[in-house]
Formats: C-alpha cells, sequence, structure tokens
C-alpha cells in the first residue's frame, strides 16, 4: 500500500528538492524557507549615508549550504542522510520508515531508474521518494516528482544494491506553531530594523546612481561614468 502524496513539480527546484519539498507539502508545511540564505549574503550593521560608499563594500559573506538546518528550525521536520555503505540492513530501514506512514529518500543514479532518461545510458545521480511495497511483488513503490506524477515500480533488489545515500524524515512537532515561534524570536532580535537599513540603502543607492547619471548627461560624459 502506498503513502498518499502530492508530489510537487517545481523547475526551480531540482530532484532531491522536489522530494523534500513533496514530504513538507504531506504535512502541510511550506518549502520556500529553506532557501532563506540561498544568497548567503548579510549587510554590516553600522553604515553611514553621509558619504559614499559602494553597496559591495557593506556586504559580507554569510552563511550557506543550510538548507536542512532551515528546514527543522522553520518547518519542524528534520533531514538526516545516511551513507548506504554505513547502513547494515537497508530493508528494515524502509520497512520501518513506511510503518510510520512517512516516505523516505533515496540517492542513487538515474541508471537503474526505469522512468529516468539517463536508464542504462547514464550514471548521473538522482534521487525519489519510496512510499510504499508492494504486497505482491515485492517491489518498491516510487514517486519521483522530478519526472511524472504518476506512482512507479522497480523491483527492490536492483535499487537496494544501488543506493548511495538514504535521507529520512523525521516530524518533530506542529508546524504552523514552530514557524509562529520563529516570526516572533526574529521580531524580538529587531531583524525587521535590519531589513529597513536594507532598504534604506538601496534607496540611497539608486538615488546615488540617477544623481551621477543626471550629472554625467550635464557633463557630455556618461559612457563613462563608474557606476
Amino acid at each position: 500500500m502506498a503513502i498518499n502524496i502530492c508530489p510537487v513539480q517545481d523547475n526551480s527546484l531540482n530532484c532531491v528538492e522536489m522530494c523534500v519539498a513533496s514530504v513538507l507539502l504531506k504535512y502541510n508545511r511550506d518549502y520556500t524557507l529553506m532557501f532563506s540564505d540561498v544568497w548567503g549574503a548579510e549587510f554590516e550593521q553600522s553604515v553611514s549615508l553621509s558619504e559614499y560608499v559602494s553597496l559591495s563594500e557593506k556586504l559580507k559573506l554569510g552563511r550557506t549550504g543550510r538548507i536542512w538546518e532551515l528546514i527543522e528550525k522553520f518547518y519542524g521536520v528534520k533531514v538526516s542522510w545516511i551513507n548506504a555503505h554505513n547502513i547494515n540492513n537497508l530493508y528494515d530501514i524502509l520497512y520501518k520508515q513506511l510503518e510510520l506512514g512517512i516516505p523516505i529518500g533515496l540517492l542513487t543514479s538515474g541508471y537503474f531508474c526505469p522512468w529516468s532518461d539517463a536508464y542504462q545510458k547514464y550514471d548521473i545521480p538522482h534521487a525519489f521518494l519510496v512510499i510504499g511495497i508492494d504486497n505482491n511483488s515485492n517491489n518498491l513503490l516510487c514517486m519521483d516528482p522530478y519526472f511524472s506524477l504518476d506512482i512507479k515500480n522497480i523491483e527492490l533488489n536492483v535499487i537496494v544494491d544501488n543506493v548511495s545515500e538514504v535521507f529520512i524524515f523525521q516530524i518533530l512537532g506542529d508546524g504552523k506553531k514552530i514557524l509562529i515561534g520563529v516570526m516572533w524570536q526574529i521580531w524580538e532580535s529587531k531583524m525587521y530594523s535590519r531589513v529597513r537599513m536594507v532598504l534604506i540603502l538601496l534607496v540611497h543607492y539608486v538615488n546615488l546612481l540617477s544623481s551621477l547619471a543626471m550629472n554625467s548627461i550635464l557633463n557630455g560624459s556618461l559612457g563613462n561614468m563608474n557606476i
């Protein structure tokens, strides 16, 4: 029997992200905030508007690659990655996770996925969700949002022997309460004032560029303006 799940197909996401987004949606969680630090940039807090300082000088490199941390923080879902070579019995993990009614993600190669364009042609990393096991054939029932909205069927032995990593989902609590709590923390930390500062900087920068452009036009040297 297959777990009821609605696949998320989004051209801006890769195969792993589509799997994660689909699981989040199943538990009434959004997924957009898991990309909240995608630019990995932060503004310096102390900024002087009395002198010209380029926008780039106000930026500093922030933290990136926190997608799993952010999913847990904003949505109360923990995603744990396990190297398949460190798993003694992958069958047990599959069965236990499915008994809980939670899909489990497998990272393998498109070479072994019959529905993939890379099937028996190219060795390309690819991820999909296992949402059940066929009681008659003992095959895995899979959901692969990257390629299809339909449930796929694949032989258990074939795919298990060629899995490189497994990603497991753990539901930690009420997603809405967690998100409200995080928003309150952001408010108390006065992060809104930093957002306001960024907007002021942008307006100041645009106004400055407009002034430089106007002066350059008046002086007939627009082509030489250094922005």
